[in-house]
């Protein structure tokens, strides 16, 4: 049943590359790992690969035929979780979480010497310095030096961070050595004597896991598991420009390019993504896999790039694809310039011009201080004021009479004249007491008469219109109590504050 589960899942990602445009097909997946592929490298003649994996192993690769060129180095017992080449090309070296450092020798496929112990703790990476005469791991929250021919202790051991350190890597010089570790930092320190040069550079918000020189050696680059790539000045421990934002949460391994201008970036994602360092922008389109990414590699001559996967295979790319633009990809759809608004006089639809409002719905003046203004102001206004509308003719609204209203019969109403008439019972001059709905619309009108008659240098009507509005015909209005309708008998403050809310909830539907 595994067999034929193995074959299905081969046929289906077969199927799904042949589906792919052309310019993002890998070159060739190579197959053999029985688990996943922890970590890559190119050997000096661009031709070859070795990688690690869970699997306890470590193989070397001819990337043009995909085959495996010897049989896999065994050895570790635990995962195998760093692997590297000399610049020669002789040796290969491994670490793994069994505490121990292995070299290879790469033309006899056997040890070159017993293994390395010394760290108290797994083995998280291992790399040669540029003259291949040393070997610098990292472990225990340690760094150690050791002499690559010989396996011999030669400076450490060094500690650098307050927690334990993923990845180190030399210099192009060799004279320093940058660590990266899960204590958020990033330090730069000498790689003879193990002094602090420079550090600890904070910046990111997580675990730091992978760290790289730019070939000019003037930069460092790391990546963290916040999902951010970041770049440093090793000179002034400065972080350089804003940080780039993966869409992996998390950065398990990135690899520049052998002219500093791209790098490339995987995680628990099925995409590999790489960046343009010079732009900050994502370069050539998505390399997408079977599986998530756990490893990235350059060759040194730029033409390839490989991919450790999940899925137990090594996927092999074309470098040039992230160097020139998607030539197969079908050409960008036309823009589409919206169409010109007819001209027409009509007034135009604008969410903006507030709708009109039933007069019930108006909300009451804010405070007594601007009371008497706002009365004068609802008998003559049946709508708020709309806004004027340049160059728009505005056309008439026409608008459905009001329901009519049981205003004298309002029980809200009702209540309240009869508090007024309980606390107030002498009334005014030449007013009967009388709680009857005629008399209330006496005092009313009375009460609007008098406002009306104030001298105001603002008002838009005269004396005569605001009390037709206000009040209605004259005739409704005896002589003589009309005469007792002057300004102090409005000098009440509760007087006015009940006849506004009377107003807004009677007078305002006539």
């Amino acid at each position: 049943m595994k067999r034929v589960g193995c074959k299905q899942t081969l046929m289906l990602s077969s199927a799904g590359r042949l589906r792919r445009p052309e310019h993002v097909r890998p070159l060739r997946t190579l197959t053999g790992h029985t688990d996943t592929v922890r970590c890559v490298a190119f050997f000096p003649d661009n031709r070859h690969i070795v990688s690690s994996s869970w699997d306890n192993t470590v193989r070397i690769w001819d990337i043009e035929t995909g085959s495996q060129t010897k049989a896999p180095f065994t050895g570790h017992t635990d995962v195998v979780r760093s692997v590297a080449v000399s610049p020669d090309g002789e040796k290969i070296a491994s670490v793994a979480e069994d505490r121990t450092m292995r070299v290879w020798s790469v033309s006899s496929g056997q040890l070159a010497y017993e293994p390395v112990e010394g760290h108290a703790s797994g083995l998280w990476c291992v790399t040669f310095s540029p003259d291949g005469r040393r070997l610098a791991t990292t472990g225990d929250n340690t760094i150690r030096i050791w002499n690559a021919d010989t396996g011999d202790l030669v400076a450490g051991p060094f500690r650098s961070h307050n927690g334990n350190l993923y990845a180190l890597t030399f210099s192009p010089d060799g004279l320093e050595i940058a660590s990266v570790a899960n204590d958020k930092t990033v330090c730069i320190c000498d790689s003879d004597i193990g002094q602090m040069l420079l550090g600890p550079m904070e910046g990111h918000d997580s675990d730091v896991r992978c760290v790289v020189y730019t070939p000019n050696g003037r930069q460092l680059v790391t990546a963290a598991d916040d999902g951010t790539i970041r770049v440093w000045d090793v000179i002034t421990g400065e972080q350089l420009g804003d940080p780039m934002k993966s869409h992996a949460n998390i950065i398990t391994s990135i690899a520049i390019s052998p002219d500093g201008t791209f790098l490339a970036t995987a995680g628990p994602h099925v995409v590999m993504q790489v960046w343009n360092l010079d732009t900050r922008q994502v370069a050539g389109p998505p390399l997408r896999h079977a599986n998530d990414v756990s490893c990235v590699a350059f060759s040194s001559d730029a033409r390839y790039l490989v991919g450790g996967c999940c899925d137990f295979r090594i996927w092999l790319w074309d470098a040039d694809v992230v160097r020139r633009p998607c030539s197969d990809a079908p050409p960008p759809l036309p823009k589409v310039e919206p169409a010109p608004l007819p001209t027409t006089d009509s007034k135009p639809e604008d969410n903006t011009v507030p709708r009109t409002v039933s007069p019930a719905l108006i909300p009451l003046p804010p405070s007594p201080n601007s009371l008497l203004g706002s009365i004068l102001e609802l008998p003559r206004c049946h709508h708020p004021p709309t806004p004027p509308i340049e160059s728009v003719k505005q056309a008439p609204v026409q608008t459905d009479p009001l329901p009519a209203t049981t205003r004298w019969t309002d029980p809200l109403v009702l209540k309240g004249l009869w508090k007024r008439q309980k606390k107030h019972k002498r009334g005014y001059p030449g007013e009967s007491s009388d709680t009857s709905i005629p008399g209330v619309r006496g005092r009313l009108q009375r009460l609007v008469k008098g406002l009306s008659t104030k001298p105001r240098s603002d008002a838009p009507d005269s004396d005569a219109d605001r009390h037709e509005s206000a009040a209605g015909p004259a005739e409704d209005i005896p002589e003589a109590k009309r005469e007792h309708a002057t300004p102090q008998a409005r000098d009440d403050g509760d007087e006015v504050l009940f006849f506004c809310c009377y107003f807004a909830r009677t007078m305002r539907h006539d």
